[in-house]
């Protein structure tokens, strides 16, 4: 046997791989079952992470989830952190903040009609200040307003005499958002007219009822 044979098995002996006639080095050889168990550990942990992202009921990135009528909406206005409870329905928008004393720095109320048209808004059974800021479908600002508490119904005060008496305020403009803060903080804020408010537009437009 020559030299060139006896070269040969004795790389066959050390188990080097043959492709195409090319011979790869031993310690490549060696290394490649590593780097496939690595692969595949990193596959089972993401698959791993999707099952308990499913499980968890986690959101996916392409499907906005609504906020319910009387929930809770974050959002910022002007750079400040404020929770907005959500009116999206006919009787949650009729009773508004009607009853409630104090509204918070940081709270208030966002209404959500299911269409666009020019609204008012009157001070019905309100027993503390309010400003009110109207929005168009697309999040800008038309038109801003301080709303003063009015005198209680009489006791014999027809209804449709009270209502009559309450002066409404009106978005001038197509609106289909409302928010309601504590007096004066829209002046603090500096939120003016043709403003854009950063909403979550698509997702609080599927929660109107």
């Amino acid at each position: 046997m020559d030299r060139r044979a006896r070269g040969a098995r004795a790389r066959r002996r050390v188990g080097v791989p043959r492709c195409r006639g090319r011979e790869y080095p031993a310690r490549m050889a060696r290394t490649q079952p590593q780097d496939t168990r690595g692969r595949r550990r990193r596959l089972a942990h993401v698959a791993a992470w999707a099952l308990t992202a499913a499980a968890a009921g986690w959101p996916g990135g392409c499907a906005p989830t609504s906020p319910s009528d009387g929930a809770t909406y974050a959002m910022e206005i002007a750079g400040k952190p404020f929770a907005l409870t959500v009116s999206a329905s006919d009787p949650s928008r009729q009773r508004g903040l009607g009853g409630v004393e104090r509204i918070a720095d940081d709270g208030g109320m966002i209404f959500v009609f299911p269409d666009v048209q020019v609204r008012g808004f009157w001070m019905k059974d309100c027993v503390t200040d309010m400003d009110i800021v109207y929005l168009d479908h697309l999040g800008y600002v038309t038109a801003v307003h301080t709303m003063r508490k009015e005198l209680p119904r009489g006791a014999e005060e027809p209804q449709s005499i009270y209502e009559a008496r309450l002066p409404r305020y009106s978005s001038v403009l197509p609106a289909q958002f409302a928010i309601e803060l504590r007096a004066g903080r829209a002046k603090e804020l500096g939120i003016a007219v043709q403003q854009k408010l950063a909403l979550d537009l698509e997702a609080l437009k599927a929660a109107a009822r």
